[in-house]
């Protein structure tokens, strides 16, 4: 991994190479369950990518981009209760149409946040809750989100 973030941060018109960095611990993070390592590089990722959007020799017109880490991104800070973080990313979203694509997930993300608070509440509460049994606990129609969040 380590030569392939030296080589993509030598190509110009690329994110930093704190962003691959962050970007790896992210993904590492979420491999090994470990939510505090990846929410934390999905913090640090915000200015970099925010410095490369706003670079002039980004050619924004044509550019295409997916970023489906920042989906991910939200998720962890959402369970791990960054409310500073999360309220970058509608800002992140909303100044570059680039990510017009993400802004539905990202409005998504304070709803995980809610979610996950309640979800904490009904384990501490009532620890022997199904998963199963969540939707009727938080009082949701649909329970596949909180579903996600508890896996």
């Amino acid at each position: 991994m380590a030569e392939t973030v030296e080589a993509a941060a030598a190509i110009s018109n690329l994110p930093a190479k704190a962003y691959f960095k962050a970007l790896d611990l992210l993904s590492r993070g979420m491999s090994d369950c470990d939510y505090r390592t990846a929410a934390a590089a999905a913090h640090a990722r915000l200015p970099n990518l925010k410095d490369w959007l706003s670079n002039p020799d980004v050619v924004q017109d044509r550019l295409d981009i997916r970023i489906p880490e920042l989906a991910e991104s939200g998720t962890m800070m959402a369970i791990m209760a960054d409310p500073m973080g999360l309220s970058e990313l509608p800002d992140l979203v909303q100044k570059f149409k680039q990510l017009a694509d993400c802004r539905e997930a990202t409005d998504a993300h304070f709803e995980d946040l809610n979610l996950f608070i309640r979800n904490r509440r009904i384990v501490r509460q009532k620890s022997g809750t199904l998963k199963n049994g969540f939707k009727e606990e938080l009082d949701i129609e649909y329970g596949h989100r909180a579903a996600g969040l508890i896996s």
